[in-house]
Parts: C-alpha cells; sequence; structure tokens
C-alpha cells in the first residue's frame, strides 16, 4: 500500500503514514546496520538517514534522488 506522508521521529524510526490513513513506526536501525550494501551502509549517518523524502508518484520512502529507495510494501 502506498504512502501518504513520512516524518523522522528520531533515531532511525520514522513514522509512516499509509493512503488508508494507518500510521506505523518503522525503526530502520536493524536494516541499515546489516546490510553491506556500500549505498545503504551510507545511510548509517543519522544527519543523511534523516534527509528522507517521499516519493508521491510511487509511495516510496526516497534518499538522495533515488540512491536509495524503499517499498513500503517490502516492509515487515
Amino acid at each position: 500500500m502506498p504512502l501518504t506522508d513520512v516524518k523522522y521521529i528520531g533515531g532511525y524510526k520514522l513514522e509512516l503514514v499509509f493512503e488508508s490513513g494507518r500510521k506505523k513506526i518503522h525503526d530502520f536501525k536493524k536494516f541499515l546496520f546489516s546490510s553491506s550494501h556500500p549505498s545503504i551502509k551510507k545511510y548509517q549517518n543519522i544527519d543523511l538517514f534523516k534527509q528522507v523524502k517521499l516519493y508521491k508518484r510511487a509511495g516510496l520512502l526516497t534518499w538522495d534522488k533515488h540512491e536509495m529507495d524503499i517499498d513500503p510494501y517490502y516492509l515487515p
């Protein structure tokens, strides 16, 4: 289900608002720190992680002009 809003709330946690109106807080710390991919590890830097944007057209989370995109469909 596509996202309609995202808000940084602290640490590696984001508040996600889905098209249905449902809200969820998701912690990305485990995902970021368990990856060995350089494009993902880069966002262990909290200042970079906080720059998350919502790519409204697709309802995705995105960082740095699509260097890292996350489809909320795949979030646990």
